[in-house]
């Protein structure tokens, strides 16, 4: 994971991932590969937006178990 503070108050966040999983008792294993950026908006000191972007991409050995998935989401977060 890598978070950058570009200006006081918008911060960027980066991560990289994969999985290697084998089951055990069958056949199956699977590759997982992850991607995600985001930012993150600070309004003041209670509130903030938040914004992500996800890449998600198995491949198993099992071809109903293989996916590319993307999700995106956008936050508004109090903290009390």
């Amino acid at each position: 994971m890598v978070n950058h503070e570009l200006k006081r108050n918008i911060l960027l966040k980066g991560e990289l991932g994969y999985t290697d999983a084998e089951f055990r008792g069958t056949n199956r294993s699977d590759d997982v590969y992850n991607a995600e950026l985001g930012a993150i908006y600070l309004l003041n000191q209670k509130f903030s937006l938040e914004a992500s972007l996800k890449y998600t991409d198995r491949s198993s050995s099992t071809s109903t178990q293989s996916y590319e998935q993307t999700v995106g989401s956008l936050t508004f977060v109090v903290k009390m």
